[in-house]
């Protein structure tokens, strides 16, 4: 039976189960997120600082440039993410199978890749689609002339429906990927892609599910926010308080400084980012499993 607590457990144990494994994973995500920001950065820079130089506007055939290359690296990071994402739900589900970290490149990756694609189109379809109906309802009720508003509300305030408009557009989405996040993990247990029984095996337990990632989701984010006070608050100190023709100066007396402090702060990242991975895959591992043990089901017959 799927409970908050075995959600929440899948999440943790995978991380004390497999310690190196989840800075594998922390350290390979945020090499290549690095990489690409900096190959992102670079040219950006050099535009920046001729266009400056010679007080011309941007090439748009430039920044076109620097766009496609923008999207190429969302698109890398996608695929490396959805390929981390299979090692530790692989690590859960097929703990004996070998490989470094628990990471393949093989059919499995594929159909993941694949899958996730539907589920982000899908999902930018749908957006899509609510913000245009939501419009057009806006539009219907005069919220241009101050509609949408309750009777009392003052001009120019949103009344309640605008309020639940602006949730649903939030709140449907994220239903969704409750409702159909055992797909990645029964897609590696059927080696072929699943959607539909995601959608029937979490019927009646999205609170229960939702309330579970809702939780390694917070334990997350204090850990960040952790991180931004004890870390990059003080660079920002460091950078924000000075004038512009004394920031060179107090860069160099700061520079020692600054080298340990960004380091220490991309190696805490870096195992934040594993046990983020671990978290997610872990969770929805431990979800399915729990949801395919239901007592309705034949639970030898779904690992046959």
């Amino acid at each position: 039976m799927v409970t908050v607590g075995g959600i929440i457990g899948g999440g943790l144990r995978l991380v004390k189960d497999r310690p190196i494994s989840t800075l594998v994973w922390g350290i390979i995500y945020m090499a290549v997120t690095a990489a690409g920001i900096v190959a992102l950065l670079v040219p950006f820079l050099q535009m920046a600082a001729a266009n400056a130089q010679h007080g011309t506007p941007p090439d748009p055939a430039a920044l076109l440039r620097v766009m496609g290359l923008m999207y190429l690296f969302y698109f890398g990071i996608f695929i490396v993410l959805t390929i981390l994402l299979a090692a530790g739900v692989r690590a859960v589900l097929r703990p004996d199978e070998p490989g470094f970290a628990y990471i393949r490149l093989g059919m499995d990756e594929v159909r993941l890749v694949a899958l996730m694609l539907m589920m982000v189109i899908g999902g930018f379809v749908l957006m899509m689609v609510l913000i245009m109906l939501f419009s057009i309802v806006m539009i219907a009720m005069g919220a241009g002339a101050g509609g949408m508003m309750n009777g009392g509300a003052a001009p120019g305030q949103p009344g309640a429906g605008f309020v639940v408009m602006i949730l649903l557009i939030y709140a449907i989405p994220i239903f969704l990927s409750v409702r159909l996040s055992p797909a990645l993990a029964l897609t590696m247990i059927r080696q072929k892609i699943v959607i539909g029984e995601a959608w029937r095996l979490t019927s009646g337990h999205f609170w229960k599910i939702f309330a579970g990632y809702l939780v390694l989701g917070l334990i997350l984010f204090v850990a960040y926010i952790a991180i931004l006070f004890a870390v990059f608050l003080p660079l920002a100190s460091v950078t924000g308080n000075a004038e512009p023709g004394a920031m060179a100066a107090l860069m160099q007396g700061h520079v020692g400084a600054l080298g340990p402090i960004l380091a220490g702060g991309c190696v805490v990242l870096a195992i934040l980012s594993g046990i983020g991975i671990a978290f997610w895959s872990g969770g929805i591992a431990a979800a399915t499993n729990a949801l395919l043990a239901d007592p309705d089901m034949d639970y030898a017959e779904t690992f046959a």
